[in-house]
Order: C-alpha cells, then sequence, then structure tokens
C-alpha cells in the first residue's frame, strides 16, 4: 500500500512541477509579445519583411504574435501592421499595378490592432462590422501582391483616404 501510495505522490509531484513550469514559460512569453509591440519608423527593418516597389518616405510599423501562447509545440504566428507614405507618382503606379481584393473588398481589422499611430484619415474610415471585435475599413482593398515577402504572404492593403499613405496588413497564417 505504502509503494503504491508513494508512486502517486511522486507522479503527482512531477505533474505540479511540469504545470508550474509552463506556468512560467507562458509568463516569459507574455513579457516577450509586450516587448514586441513598440511602434517603429526604420524603412531598412522593415523592409526585411516587405518588398518596396520604391522605398517609402516615411513607415510607421509593428510585428504582433496573433497566436496565443500554448503549451503544445508548433509555429507562432505573426502579424505586420504598417502605414507607409510614398510619393504620389509612386502611389499611383502601386494602386495602378494592383488588384483591388475579391475577398476584402471592404477590409476587416480587430478593434485591438487600431493604434493611436494610424492617421487620422483611417481611424475616420473605421466603422463597427457586424461581427463583434471587428471594424471594416471603407476603402477598397487590395492585394498585397506587390508587397509580400516570406513569411507574411497574407493580408490586403488600402489607400488611406486621397493621402499619399497606405495602411498594410499582412499575417503568416
Amino acid at each position: 500500500m505504502t509503494s503504491k501510495f508513494s508512486i502517486l505522490l511522486r507522479c503527482t509531484l512531477l505533474v505540479l512541477f511540469l504545470l508550474l513550469n509552463s506556468c512560467q514559460s507562458l509568463e516569459i512569453t507574455s513579457k516577450q509579445t509586450s516587448n514586441n509591440m513598440e511602434v517603429s519608423t526604420n524603412v531598412e527593418s522593415l523592409g526585411k519583411y516587405v518588398n518596396w516597389p520604391s522605398p517609402p518616405i516615411k513607415v510607421f510599423w509593428q510585428t504582433r504574435e496573433i497566436t496565443k501562447p500554448s503549451l503544445l509545440p508548433g509555429p507562432i504566428d505573426r502579424s505586420l501592421i504598417a502605414v507607409l507614405t510614398f510619393d504620389d507618382r509612386t502611389l499611383d503606379k502601386i494602386i495602378q499595378k494592383s488588384v483591388r481584393s475579391q475577398q476584402m473588398n471592404r477590409p476587416y481589422i480587430q478593434d485591438q490592432l487600431v493604434f493611436d499611430w494610424f492617421p487620422a484619415e483611417l481611424k475616420k474610415s473605421l466603422t463597427p462590422s457586424e461581427t463583434p471585435g471587428f471594424f471594416r475599413i471603407n476603402q477598397d482593398g487590395y492585394e498585397p501582391d506587390i508587397f509580400v515577402k516570406s513569411p507574411f504572404l497574407q493580408g490586403y492593403f488600402v489607400r488611406v483616404g486621397k493621402t499619399s499613405d497606405l495602411f498594410i496588413y499582412l499575417h503568416t497564417q
């Protein structure tokens, strides 16, 4: 009887140890995520993730993890959110070369991804969608092909009103 109790106690302690260890791992992941949410204005750094038809004049961007922390091993999906400012001539060429998105005619964005660094014109174009937790962007959405570079191969971009800004949302999943 004592040996069964001893084995059960050891198994219980092992399970508790593994659970506590995984909780610490999740805490570390959360801290890394929050540190990764700073907005960058570095054009060169963004060029590692995005193809340029021509370098933008100005950028604001950040990447975010979009996979919830898990105890299971596997890839972490990420998103890239950016506002790019181009000269008018380059912007017109980008729009002319791009295809309007069939899936994202009026793109959605999660409400948690609307940041204070977004241009006012972009914020004005957002309306609550019929899907809770999302906004609809009342601008034409375009296929992101002109900008995509691995691992960010999916998403869309929109022209921000009649400005020289483009809003880009790319993701890995």
